[in-house]
């Protein structure tokens, strides 16, 4: 009696496209609910232990493994395969309708990507709320997109403060840095997020921080940000709400946003006007509140 082997290929090839497919189905549930880059890498943004980019690099791996595993399983089902086609010559008409079916609905589904249109315009906004809602989140958002990549002396210049108080503030933590520093890296090799080491970087306690973040800094939505916060109170403030502060026709203000080649609308926050348009805050609120 020929006894079988350890491992049968067929089984076992049908038993890897279905795990694959369903880590590629989880990771790419995960990636439609993590926050924007800018936020995920400021504040060493997590879920289940494994960062964006880990889920990332996670969802690429197994649609790769997915779709060399589907390859395979059809090879060895070829013939099975063609059987079941040949023997549906005589109801080929009906098998064409599927076909044209299958691909009909295919087609509607890259075009309404494309060209979004209901319902998968509604999935696409959907993505696109979850995403900036972590735009709201204390203490998430840095004082530009993607500011762990500048140097501390380029951090200094946006944090509006002198590179030396920051250097200070960085030794009197115990932290050794010099002005070409990328923050970032200084913050992995501090073992803080870029978002915590930046709070120790510009003197302020965690505590104030998250109280700018829920809007508690009046002072600072009118003074522009000084001191180091980054202009945090300003940048969560509504369109509608500053035209409003600043007696601002709201209409006139997209308007003349529009004439200027950024697109806004009155429910945005600064911060988001800003960073859908590749601009700083500060230059947005020069241009909204210049006479």
């Amino acid at each position: 009696m020929r006894s079988q082997p350890a491992l049968r290929f067929r089984p076992f090839v049908s038993i890897l496209t279905g795990f694959s497919f369903a880590a590629a189905v989880i990771t790419g549930a995960m990636l439609f609910v993590t926050p924007p880059g800018r936020v995920a890498n400021w504040s060493n943004w997590t879920i289940w232990g494994l960062s964006k980019e880990q889920w990332s690099a996670l969802h690429i791996c197994f649609c790769v493994l997915f779709t060399i595993a589907s390859v395979v399983h059809i090879v060895l089902n070829i013939r099975p395969l063609v059987n079941y086609f040949a023997s549906r010559i005589q109801s080929a008409r009906r098998l064409r309708y599927e076909w044209i079916g299958a691909l009909l609905l295919c087609g509607l589904t890259g075009w309404g990507a494309i060209k979004p249109f209901a319902p998968f315009s509604s999935l696409l906004n959907l993505n696109t709320r979850v995403k900036h809602s972590w735009d709201s989140q204390p203490g998430q958002q840095p004082p530009v997109p993607h500011a762990e990549l500048l140097t501390v002396v380029q951090l200094a210049k946006q944090a509006e403060m002198p590179v030396e108080q920051i250097l200070e503030n960085l030794a009197g933590a115990g932290i050794t840095a010099g002005p070409e520093n990328v923050f970032g890296t200084l913050a992995e090799q501090a073992g803080y997020s870029p978002e915590k080491l930046f709070m120790i970087a510009t003197g302020q306690s965690e505590t104030q921080r998250r109280g700018q973040r829920r809007g508690g800094g009046e002072g600072q939505g009118e003074s522009g940000g000084g001191g180091g916060s980054g202009g945090g109170g300003f940048g969560q403030q509504t369109l509608r709400q500053l035209c409003q502060e600043s007696n601002l026709d709201v209409d006139t203000t997209l308007e003349r946003l529009g004439q200027a080649g950024i697109r806004a609308s009155a429910d945005q926050t600064i911060r988001q006007v800003a960073d859908e348009n590749n601009i700083r805050p500060g230059d947005l609120r020069k241009l909204l509140v210049q006479p």
